[in-house]
């Protein structure tokens, strides 16, 4: 539900298990077969094309505004353990 929001696009789910769902961009279930229960969901879904949204920071970026967080971590790790060296020594 939340990727139906973020990306403002339905989402249809389909598994091995027979549960599946027809989640509107709105993040609403519309149809639904739980596990088990063999069947077809048929439904019309309203695609939007409304290309004036601004996309995401991570639409845009993905995963590379991680980057710098991991290399603060990265660095404050070596930070405490240059710390605990000089605690010991």
């Amino acid at each position: 539900k939340w990727r139906a929001l973020e990306f403002n696009l339905p989402i249809i789910r389909s598994t091995n298990t027979g549960i599946s769902t027809v989640i509107s961009n709105k993040g609403e279930e519309l149809a639904r077969l739980n596990y088990g229960i063999k069947g077809n969901l048929d439904l019309k879904i309203q695609i939007n094309t409304d290309k004036t949204r601004t996309p995401s920071l991570f639409q845009q970026y993905g995963f590379v505004l991680n980057l710098p967080i991991w290399f603060l971590c990265f660095i404050f790790q070596l930070f405490l353990l240059k710390l605990n060296y000089v605690k010991n020594n």
